[in-house]
C-alpha cells in the first residue's frame, strides 16, 4: 500500500489549569502566552516531511472542545497528538482524550511529554492514550503517522509504547535521536503570532535540556540516562529564525525560554552580537548564575530587560542536597553587574524541602534583602518544592517514606504551590507545618515583588502574630523600593516607540 498523501495530524496542547477554572496567569501588563512549544516544534518536523498539521492551544481557545469535534469530524485526520507532564495537565489530557474518543472512537491518540518516559503504563491504561512517544518525539510520530496511513504494523516505530495483551510493550530506542532545529513553523499558530505579541510572546527556544544535573529537575523525570544530552542549536541558526519572525511580523523583541540560555556561553555571546546588529531585543532569558561572565553581561546590556535565574536556596547544606551549581558569596556582585548594566533580575527559590530549617528560610529573606538594596527591581519568586516522579530527590523520598501511587489519579493532583489537595506529596511534613509553609511562601512572593511596597497592616499582623514568622522576617521592615512604580515591560516600549498601538 503507497503512503497516505493526505496525512494528516492533530496536535493539542492541554493546559496545566483545569478546563475553564482559570487563565494562565503571565507576567505581562497585556495577556501574553507562551505558545506551545513543544507541538509547534513537532509540527514543524512533521510539515517538512510531507505531514499536514493543525494545532490547537486549550490556553486560548476558550471553545476547544467544539473545535476538536468539528476538525475531526470534518477532517480527514489519521493521529491526535497531546503533550503531557505532571499536574492539571494529565486531568485535561484524560478529558481530551475521552472527548476524541467520544466523536471517534477509532481515531489513534498518542501522548508525549516527560510523563509518558515515567508513568508509561498508568498513561496507556488510565488515560486512554492508544500509544505513548517515549522521550524526543519528531521522528517516532512521522514514522507511526506513516505506518497508521499504510495500514501496517508500529512495532518498527522508534520509542513507541503501547498495550499489547494488556501489558506495556515498547519497541527499540536508538542510540541517536533525530530532533527538529530549523525555523519553527510559526505560521501553524495562525493570527495568533503577530507583531503585537498578543496572546502569544515570541518565545525561543535556542537549545533543548540543561547541562546540569540538578537533582529535583524535570529533566531528571526519566530511567534513560543516555536521553538527557543537552542539545545546542547554532548562533547562525537561531539568529535565522529571529531573521524570520522579524520579517514575517515586524517582531524585534523575543523572550528565550530554554532552561540556560547562558550554559554554552560562546554560542550565547555570538547570538547576542548578532542581535545587537540587527536591533534586536530580549525581554527575558534564563541562565544560571555561574554563566554571568563579564563578556556575557556585557553582551546582555541595552538589548536585555531582564534575566531570570534560579536560587532554589540561600543555604549551602541545601544546595549540595539537590547538586545546584552555584556560588552564594558571588550573586550579590553578579547582581551589581547586571543593575549597572541596566538588567533587572527575578529569582526563584524553593521552600519545604525536607529537613529545612527556619533559619534556612530566613537566608532566603536576608539575601533579598540585600538584592533588593542593590537593585530595588529585584523580583523574588517562591514555590513549595514537590518530588517529580523519576527524579533523584524523588527516589530519596520513596526510600524514606515508602513509595508513592504510580497513577495518574495521584499525579493529576500535583502542584508547585500550597494547595491543600497536593500536601500529600510531602510525607515528610505535616499538614500544619505544610500551612506554615504556605503562608510562608505568600508573603515571601508578596514581600519581594518587583514593585514592592512597604509591609501591608494585614503583612504586618500575620508576621507579628507568628514567632516563627517574626524572626524569619526580622530586618523587611527596612526593604529597599523602587522610586518609579511603573513596571518594566520592554516590549510595549519598543512598540509603542515603532508606533503600533496597544488598546
Amino acid at each position: 500500500m503507497s503512503v497516505n498523501k493526505n496525512m494528516k495530524v492533530l496536535l493539542i496542547n492541554p493546559g496545566h489549569e483545569g478546563a475553564a477554572e482559570v487563565k494562565h496567569v503571565v507576567p505581562h501588563r497585556f495577556h501574553r502566552d507562551i505558545p506551545p512549544v513543544s507541538i509547534l516544534t513537532l509540527g514543524s518536523y512533521l510539515r517538512q516531511r510531507q505531514i499536514e498539521v493543525i494545532l490547537i492551544d486549550t490556553h486560548i481557545d476558550g471553545n476547544y472542545r467544539e473545535t476538536i469535534k468539528r476538525i475531526i469530524q470534518t477532517e480527514d485526520i489519521c493521529l491526535v497528538g497531546l503533550t503531557t507532564l505532571v499536574g492539571k495537565f494529565i486531568r485535561n489530557a484524560i478529558e481530551i482524550t475521552e472527548h476524541i474518543k467520544s466523536i471517534r472512537p477509532q481515531l489513534p491518540v498518542a501522548w508525549g511529554g516527560a510523563l509518558t518516559s515515567t508513568l508509561p503504563a498508568a498513561c496507556l491504561k488510565e488515560g486512554r492514550a492508544d500509544y505513548i512517544i517515549l522521550f524526543n518525539g519528531e521522528e517516532p510520530v512521522r514514522q507511526l503517522v506513516e505506518a497508521l496511513a499504510e495500514g501496517r504494523s508500529v512495532d518498527s516505530v522508534p520509542n513507541l509504547g503501547y498495550l499489547k495483551d494488556g501489558e506495556l510493550f515498547r519497541t527499540a530506542v536508538p542510540q541517536d535521536q533525530t530532533i527538529y532545529d530549523g525555523v519553527l513553523a510559526w505560521d501553524l499558530l495562525g493570527a495568533n503570532i503577530n507583531v503585537k505579541q498578543i496572546p502569544y510572546l515570541a518565545y525561543i527556544f535556542s537549545s533543548r535540556g540543561c547541562p546540569y544535573g540538578c537533582r529535583f529537575c524535570y529533566h531528571q523525570m526519566t530511567s534513560a540516562k543516555g536521553q538527557r544530552k543537552c542539545l545546542f542549536r547554532t548562533a547562525d541558526q537561531v539568529l535565522a529564525e529571529l531573521d524570520f519572525l522579524n520579517k514575517n511580523y515586524g517582531i524585534s523583541v523575543f523572550t528565550f525560554g530554554d532552561d540556560n540560555f547562558f550554559s554554552n556561553k560562546r554560542r550565547a555571546v555570538e547570538i547576542l552580537k548578532g542581535m545587537r546588529e540587527r536591533g534586536y531585543y530580549i525581554e527575558q532569558a534564563i541562565g544560571t548564575f555561574s554563566d554571568f561572565n563579564d563578556e556575557v553581561i556585557a553582551g546582555l546590556k541595552g538589548i536585555c530587560q531582564t534575566v531570570i535565574s534560579s536560587i532554589e536556596t540561600a543555604s549551602p547544606r541545601l544546595l549540595k542536597v539537590i547538586n545546584k551549581p552555584i556560588s552564594l558569596e558571588k550573586i550579590p556582585a553578579i547582581i551589581t553587574q547586571l543593575n549597572q548594566a541596566g538588567i533587572n533580575s527575578i529569582h526563584n527559590f524553593m521552600f519545604g524541602l525536607p529537613e529545612e530549617t527556619d533559619d534556612e528560610r530566613k537566608a532566603a529573606v536576608d539575601l533579598m534583602v540585600e538584592l533588593k538594596a542593590i537593585n530595588p527591581y529585584v523580583r523574588g519568586m517562591a514555590y513549595f518544592f514537590t518530588p517529580l516522579p523519576g527524579t533523584p530527590m524523588f527516589d530519596d523520598v520513596e526510600k524514606q517514606y515508602g513509595a508513592f501511587p504510580a497513577t495518574l489519579a495521584f499525579w493529576a493532583d500535583c502542584e508547585i504551590v500550597g494547595l491543600e489537595g497536593s500536601y500529600i506529596f510531602r510525607p515528610w511534613l505535616d499538614m500544619p507545618e505544610q500551612q506554615f509553609i504556605t503562608d510562608f511562601i505568600e508573603l515571601f512572593k508578596n514581600i519581594f515583588q518587583s514593585i514592592n511596597q512597604p509591609l501591608t497592616p494585614e503583612q504586618e499582623a500575620q508576621i507579628s502574630g507568628s514567632p516563627r514568622l517574626q524572626k524569619i522576617f526580622s530586618g523587611v521592615q527596612g526593604i529597599n523600593h523602587p522610586k518609579d512604580r511603573t513596571q518594566k515591560y520592554l516590549l510595549d516600549s519598543v512598540l509603542k516607540k515603532q508606533g503600533v498601538r496597544l488598546d
